[in-house]
């Protein structure tokens, strides 16, 4: 099964059961304890549900070895030494999705913990009060809308300062451009890298960010003794 699908159904699945046990807790629990029950059940299934899916993302956007893609880079530039630092500029997009994520599963543990204490608050007579924890949150999400954009802008740049030497550019899930009389385009999904350098194709597993760079040479030397 692909990646995509397999994620596909696991939302479709985690949400329905989650929405299911959260209608089924409400129609079972006594009007006295439903509140309670209701946002128990809600916060541990929301923590069950996320924590695979951060999980995931993360071990995707892991650091991993970039030792050797200096050479293959500044080869690929035509230059004995690149202009640019290009795998370090390029894996910057994995650097900053391996943080954005461990930040989203912070602010999704901190919601549950705060959810988990609210429902004990929920059967007691007095006024349910937020903890601290509550507003740590929330001034991180605020601080998060401010400074998310400038961060992503600021990968977007590092890439395009890494391709300009290479002749390509970004697009939509893809990275195109024209080198040596080929038309390049390099295509990413979750579960699979393309890279095209006019009729000759390499793909690997996954979507790392600098890996594709030594497909493109291995497909251009092919596409050169191909001539």
């Amino acid at each position: 099964m692909k990646r995509t699908t397999f994620w596909r159904l696991y939302t479709l699945l985690g949400v329905a059961a989650l929405i299911g046990a959260t209608v089924a807790t409400a129609a079972s629990a006594e009007p006295a304890e439903a509140g309670e029950r209701v946002l128990r059940v809600f916060g541990i299934g929301a923590l069950l549900f996320f924590v695979p899916v951060f999980g995931a993302g993360m071990w995707q956007r892991r650091p991993r070895d970039r030792s050797g893609l200096e050479g293959v880079y500044a080869e690929l530039a035509g230059s004995s030494e690149a202009p640019v630092d290009g795998p370090r500029l390029l894996a910057m997009a994995d650097r900053v999705g391996f943080a954005l994520l461990g930040f989203g599963a912070l602010i999704t543990l901190i919601g549950v913990v705060v959810i988990l204490d609210i429902a004990g608050q929920a059967g007691g007579d007095d006024e349910i009060r937020l903890s601290p924890l509550a507003w740590i949150a929330a001034g991180a999400v605020v601080l998060a809308a401010f400074t998310v954009r400038p961060m992503l802008r600021g990968v977007n740049a590092s890439v395009d300062l890494a391709l300009a030497p290479l002749g390509l550019s970004r697009a939509f899930g893809s990275i195109t451009g024209t080198r040596h009389g080929h038309k390049v385009k390099v295509t990413f999904t979750p579960d699979l890298t393309t890279t095209e350098v006019g009729s000759v194709v390499i793909t690997r597993p996954g979507a790392d960010s600098c890996d594709w760079l030594r497909d493109l040479l291995e497909a251009e030397r092919r596409a050169g003794s191909a001539e």
